[in-house]
């Protein structure tokens, strides 16, 4: 994360605004090596922890999903500022939040919801995601095989080194760079994209998010593994993996009420001539 003076500011402005600010334990950390001001007093997630009425997180993507994760059977409202690098999701800079905390404090916010999906294996659950979940080989000099069932039907056999099952969210990360399409969030629908298929009939899918997913992975390898918004695991062969639309939901404040399509355009340069 890139501390810096804006973060600072915002943090001071809050606590200003009368607003009670308690710190995740590692992040406190982080501030106080980098020389910002004590007084904020620290805090766990998890377990009894005494919630607030929202979630700030400070970092770009990936702590957003961290925060997702960590408060996922609360389903606090996360109001995420970017202090990362590309930061698609988001909502805006520090610089910027400093300009909206009237409004945020008057309760001038949306909460945008977006799907999650869970994920099983061997029938006990082993993680949620907010983008996607990638089932890949782990041996680098061969492909691995993946039986895949859609609502307990055969769909295909998979000769990849990988498959992601994303959300609409996901479809901007892993499965865009392998070629799969920008899905928006209000779609209630889940994405199957190969990694490196072995043959030249195996396209994307897009599916209604009621849709269940089996997998089996067979490999010269004996294991295989899998990653849950960049969290890695690995499994023997043979074990069932079952992927399906979470009853939880993330919950995003937005201030800035920027519409998908000037997001996409701002953040991933959509449709510029960069010639």
């Amino acid at each position: 994360m890139r501390l810096t003076d804006d973060v600072t500011a915002l943090l001071t402005a809050l606590a200003e605004h009368g607003v009670d600010l308690y710190i995740e334990a590692p992040l406190w950390e982080a501030l106080q090596l980098a020389g910002i001001p004590e007084g904020y007093p620290q805090m766990r997630l998890g377990g009894e922890t005494p919630y607030g009425d929202i979630a700030l997180s400070l970092g770009g993507d990936g702590t957003l999903l961290r925060a997702v994760h960590k408060l996922r059977d609360v389903e606090l409202p996360i109001w995420a500022i970017n202090c990362g690098h590309l930061g698609f999701m988001t909502e805006m800079e520090p610089q910027e939040a400093l300009h909206h905390l009237d409004d945020l404090l008057a309760g001038q916010y949306d909460i945008e919801t977006r799907s999650l999906i869970d994920v099983s294996v061997a029938g006990e659950h082993v993680g949620t995601a907010l983008n996607d979940l990638a089932v890949q080989k782990r041996e680098t000099g061969s492909i691995i095989k993946i039986r895949v069932d859609l609502d307990g039907n055969l769909l295909a056999e998979y000769a990849a080194d990988g498959l992601v099952v994303s959300t609409p969210s996901g479809s901007t990360a892993y499965a865009l760079s392998l070629g799969g399409p920008i899905v928006t969030p209000q779609c209630q629908t889940l994405l199957l994209v190969p990694i490196a298929p072995h043959t030249l009939n195996m396209a994307p899918l897009i599916f209604p998010d009621t849709s269940v997913l089996t997998m089996r992975v067979s490999s010269l390898h004996p294991t295989f593994s899998i990653v849950i918004d960049g969290n890695l695991r690995v499994y023997d062969c043979g074990v069932e993996i079952v992927a399906r639309k979470s009853d939880k939901r993330a919950h995003l404040l937005r201030l800035s009420h920027k519409p998908y399509a000037q997001v996409i355009r701002e953040k991933l340069l959509w449709g510029r001539d960069l010639r």
